[in-house]
């Protein structure tokens, strides 16, 4: 029982609602009949000792005791001993006695889980655990828009396979980094979303797949909410569970990652936060966006380019007789050891985190490296204020405590009922131009994503804006200290 009213007790608090005294004795009650209801009802149909979902408990429940105990005795054969009968008709007692009053509440307090502990300096994610997953289009030709040419030619061109159309998506990566690996542990597998069913894919062909990463079909090669669920069971999953402690994963507001199936498995399976960048600037604040995805292309392109050093790949790649297998064996196989060489560059990875703001520290130490796109000098211009805030010690109004679990991004209503499609523009799941700027992004309203503290409803405070104020999606102080407010 106590087990299922601490479950219960999160989520209300997740949602900002009050436990007091009274609801946690109302509910701690309830939950005893429903499981006493479960297990007469297991008893009932021969199933002892097997769980029973929970609504189907609670309309079992509705009846009174007597009529239970009825039921249980003329649809069930169970023998029973008369110790047995002793010690089960005591322990209804029991449960018919509990009244969940204050002595209990204090045991069950001193019994809940600890409050979230706080790293020295990351806070409450460490580099381990800070995570960004976003999705990247892929063609069959990448990296080869450059050729010599004699000086003084009036023009150049270049010569690829079956025209033109090879350049285009043939693909989309579902790339998904953290910021550190600890020794002896890896990175989250690469993903590639293959237009199509996959039905007709030969075993020879899936043999042949590179074994670092992990394939998917989906008909427009999208990453709709069902592929999104599938990737957590199958690719984020087991990875996350070689990670220890609670995980953050970064994400942009897909249609498929904002959805409340893809959360809650997210939390309840795999003890991961969903935490989302505000709309229209996931070009500056994202990690794999900004930085990874594109340099990963570019070492699948040198990949691409060793394999046609080959006489025979040269010959057969100017002939331009790729099928479509052959091409999805190929792609897996450049971007396997263009992944492989990218998890080694540490380093790299972490630059990526901390330039995008993903990867500040309690004690401000790099918050000057925070180097958003088109904004020299931010980073020094932020670490200035925030130390202004923490030498005046005031902490802004509606900050949340440490012990508090960071609130998601506010689901609205019209996000559950819009189409998958609606935001793979955001995405650049059909995009040529991988380095789109936002041009709708206020300098001033951007800095208010990493206030360390928490946003102020204080016009007067040089990095809050009307628009984010106390807006739980664009707060970076979960990045720092763990929760908002840190």
């Amino acid at each position: 029982m106590e087990k299922r009213l601490f479950e219960e007790f999160k989520k209300r608090r997740g949602r900002g609602q009050r436990c007091g005294p009274l609801w946690l004795s109302m509910r701690a009650r309830k939950l005893v009949k429903d499981i006493k209801a479960e297990a007469a009802a297991a008893k009932a149909w021969g199933t002892e000792g097997m769980e029973v979902e929970p609504a189907a408990a609670s309309e079992v429940g509705e009846g009174t005791d007597e009529g239970m105990e009825v039921e249980a005795s003329s649809v069930g054969d169970v023998e029973m001993s008369g110790a047995d009968e002793e010690a089960s008709a005591n322990e209804d007692k029991r449960m018919l006695a509990f009244q969940a009053k204050k002595d209990w509440r204090r045991r069950f307090c001193r019994r809940a889980p600890e409050p979230v502990q706080l790293d020295e300096k990351w806070g409450r994610f460490t580099p381990a655990q800070r995570i960004n997953v976003d999705q990247s289009p892929l063609g069959f030709i990448s990296g080869l828009q450059d050729t010599y040419a004699e000086k003084g030619s009036r023009e150049v061109w270049i010569s690829t396979p079956s025209g033109s159309s090879l350049e285009k998506r043939q693909c989309t990566l579902q790339v998904c980094y953290a910021a550190d690996v600890a020794s002896g542990k890896k990175q989250c597998k690469l993903a590639f979303i293959f237009r199509g069913e996959g039905k007709r894919i030969t075993e020879l062909e899936r043999l042949s797949w590179d074994k670092r990463v992990d394939v998917y079909f989906q008909t427009n090669a999208w990453a709709d909410r069902a592929l999104c669920l599938a990737w957590l069971e199958r690719t984020y999953g087991p990875w996350a569970k070689t990670i220890d402690g609670e995980k953050l994963l970064l994400m942009d507001n897909l249609d498929g990652q904002v959805n409340m199936p893809f959360r809650e498995q997210l939390k309840e399976s795999w003890d991961t936060l969903a935490w989302y960048f505000k709309p229209n600037c996931t070009d500056l604040l994202q990690p794999v966006d900004r930085h990874i995805a594109q340099y990963l292309k570019s070492l699948i392109a040198k990949e691409l380019e060793n394999w046609l050093e080959d006489d025979d790949n040269l010959a057969k790649w100017e002939s331009g007789q790729f099928t479509a297998s052959e091409r999805r064996v190929l792609l897996t196989l450049w971007s396997g050891e263009a992944y492989e060489k990218l998890c080694a560059m540490l380093e790299f990875l972490q630059k990526s985190f901390l330039g995008s703001g993903c990867l500040l520290t309690v004690d401000l130490s790099d918050v000057d490296k925070v180097a958003p796109q088109n904004m020299p000098g931010y980073g020094k211009r932020l670490r200035s204020e925030l130390l202004k805030v923490q030498e005046s010690g005031k902490t802004p109004e509606g900050a949340l405590s440490a012990s508090e679990p960071a609130p998601p991004a506010p689901l609205r209503r019209e996000d559950e009922e819009h189409s998958d499609q609606s935001d793979l523009s955001e995405a650049g799941l059909d995009s040529d131009n991988e380095n789109d700027e936002c041009s709708d992004v206020d300098p001033e309203e951007f800095a208010a994503f990493f206030f360390l503290l928490g946003c102020r409803s204080d016009p007067a405070c040089p990095l809050w804006t009307r628009s984010c104020s106390r807006q739980p999606s664009c707060s970076s102080g979960l990045l720092v200290a763990g929760n908002w407010g840190g």
